[in-house]
């Protein structure tokens, strides 16, 4: 008996360790694809959002609690803790000596800020991997989580969003741990679980304010948790309700302390943001000409591929139906932040790829719930079919996205277009020389007497043309201003603007260039002619066009006026 007993423990323990090993599979995969590549660009900075969330984080160090552009600070929080901890250990470790060394490191190499900054992005989007295989486990069975977290671990869309020190991963990975957490909160009806899940919710929204909706799984779940007690007193649904809000409230606390403090430039920024919303494009450029609701699935089908999204599109009408026919109370809790969320985001027409990440993890459950119901059909052959169906599907569904992200951290790991043509110029053109060039970030990064860049070797007179770019202005402008070279970048001239009138105007000036000015040099992320394919998404990082291009980078021109 004890030795049948003992095997029976052998075979569990085997069973346990394989379930492990591959789980640890998963998310060291996941990790590798995130990881990867990103010190692209560094010390150059070509994500124009980056800046604004380490600068931030960095002067709430010195004090300064309210800075511009005035955005959520859950992200900018996290930073400040990793910069301290940063601090200590760099002065432990006489990596430097003082304040005044810190700044210095920072204004002369800001790598290591960046680095740290998309590193938590990488952790909390692997962390994501981990607690929507708990999700999916908890939800449906350990099929349905192993599956879920290996879609989530190749997602083209969350790996590469997973490379940027920007808050839209952290945002995610907090909505994600809110929802789980109602989930367990129910099921052990524990009310420290519900309070965890206020926490993480708080701070969700604090990352960043779209995930406001993460507030109707809070408290279904709070109406889920008083129906589960034999007493429906009053006095339990005061006790739901002050656990749920004290921990929304000290979550949107420790994330908007500053906010809190020093709330006016943030309701104004709210407001503008609101008014935003109803604008068709963005600051006049046309992002797409679809509807909220179609481009998220466009974007989806960009970041998922084309199999699993679909397969995710039929496990969602599945968990419909079966939360409908069953009036399953943790169907309408898991439902009711993914399609609150898809309806309002849909519903403006202020929108980026980037905002449909929060769907993401709750897709890929779906997608794998649908693998598992079509495992539950009757009618196969025989039992190998059934086994092996599942696999044949995994395969399909990751071949797409998983290269994806392959080929964009080997594409991030080249040396980018703008990064060439700052050598170029630095080598070619007379230092002092007066140039013009589309927008910040998009152009080659050159060090100015007011604002130097890292390991420039010379200045010059930049001036950099907002709004539609360098056709702001006619070309005799230019030449009346006394400049010397103008540059563009397909980042600005690829984009419409909303005015079809304005825009062919502008067509027009960027086309006449070649014809009225000397193209002295061009830096192409390809090796054709043919400019590679191109949505706005792509302003900070290649995301439809990844394999036409050799290096990551617009195409950037350089005009020499005299």
């Amino acid at each position: 008996m004890r030795t049948r007993s003992a095997h029976r423990w052998l075979l569990k323990l085997t069973g346990m360790s394989k379930k492990y090993a591959l789980i640890f599979f998963i998310i060291a995969c996941g990790l590798f694809l995130r990881i990867y590549g990103i010190n692209f660009g560094l010390p150059n900075l070509y994500h124009i959002d980056e800046p604004a969330y380490v600068s931030a984080a960095l002067k709430l160090g010195k004090g300064i609690l309210s800075d511009p552009p005035y955005d959520p600070t859950g992200f900018v929080n996290i930073l400040f803790a990793e910069y301290g901890l940063f601090y200590v250990v760099g002065r432990i470790l006489r990596f430097f000596n003082s304040a005044g060394e810190f700044e210095i490191l920072y204004r002369t190499d800001p790598s290591y800020f960046y680095l740290i900054s998309r590193l938590s992005s990488v952790l909390l989007g692997t962390a994501t991997i981990a607690v929507v295989y708990k999700l999916g486990k908890t939800l449906r069975s350990e099929f349905t989580g192993l599956f879920a977290s290996f879609f989530l671990a190749v997602c083209f869309m969350h790996v590469r969003e997973s490379h940027f020190g920007t808050p839209d991963i952290a945002m995610t990975f907090f909505v994600v741990l809110c929802v789980f957490l109602c989930v367990v909160a129910t099921e052990k009806v524990s009310l420290k679980y519900l309070g965890l899940a206020g926490l993480a919710g708080g701070f969700a929204i604090a990352t960043k304010w779209i995930a406001l909706p993460v507030v109707f799984p809070l408290f279904i779940s709070g109406i889920m948790f008083v129906n589960t007690l034999h007493r429906k007193s009053t006095w339990n649904w005061m006790k739901v309700l002050i656990t749920l809000l004290t921990g929304i409230v000290t979550g949107i606390i420790i994330g908007s302390i500053q906010i809190i403090l020093n709330p006016t430039p943030y309701l104004g920024k709210i407001e503008a943001e609101f008014l935003t919303a109803k604008n068709l494009g963005f600051l006049g450029f046309q992002v797409d000409t679809l509807p909220g609701w179609l481009f998220y699935l466009k974007m989806m089908f960009y970041g998922l591929g084309g199999v699993l999204l679909g397969l995710a599109l039929a496990g969602f009408l599945i968990r419909l139906v079966q939360t409908i026919r069953q009036r399953n109370a943790t169907g309408v809790l898991v439902l009711s932040f993914f399609i609150t969320y898809f309806l309002i985001m849909g519903a403006t027409f202020h929108y980026f790829a980037r905002y449909a990440l929060p769907l993401i993890p709750f897709m890929v459950i779906f997608a794998a719930e649908a693998i598992g119901f079509l495992q539950r059909l009757k009618g196969y052959p025989n039992q190998y079919v059934r086994i092996s169906l599942p696999l044949i599907i995994l395969g399909l569904a990751i071949i797409q996205p998983l290269a994806n992200s392959i080929r964009l951290d080997e594409i991030l790991t080249r040396m980018d277009t703008r990064t060439l043509a700052k050598q170029w110029i630095e080598s070619s053109i007379p230092e002092g020389s007066k140039i013009a060039m589309d927008w910040e970030v998009h152009g080659p990064p050159l060090s100015t007497p007011q604002t130097a860049t890292p390991f420039s070797k010379c200045t010059y007179d930049v001036t950099l043309i907002g709004g539609a770019g360098l056709s702001d202005h006619p070309i005799n402008w230019y030449y009346q201003q006394g400049f010397d070279v103008l540059i563009t970048s397909s980042n600005i001239t690829n984009i419409s603007l909303i005015s079809k009138e304005k825009d062919s105007l502008r067509q027009a000036f960027y086309s006449s260039l070649d014809q009225k000015l000397n193209l002295i040099r061009i830096f192409k992320p390809v090796q054709e002619e043919i400019e590679p394919a191109f949505i706005f998404d792509e302003i900070y990082s290649p995301m439809i066009s990844l394999w036409q291009r050799d290096r990551p980078g617009p195409t950037i021109k350089i005009y020499q006026l005299k």
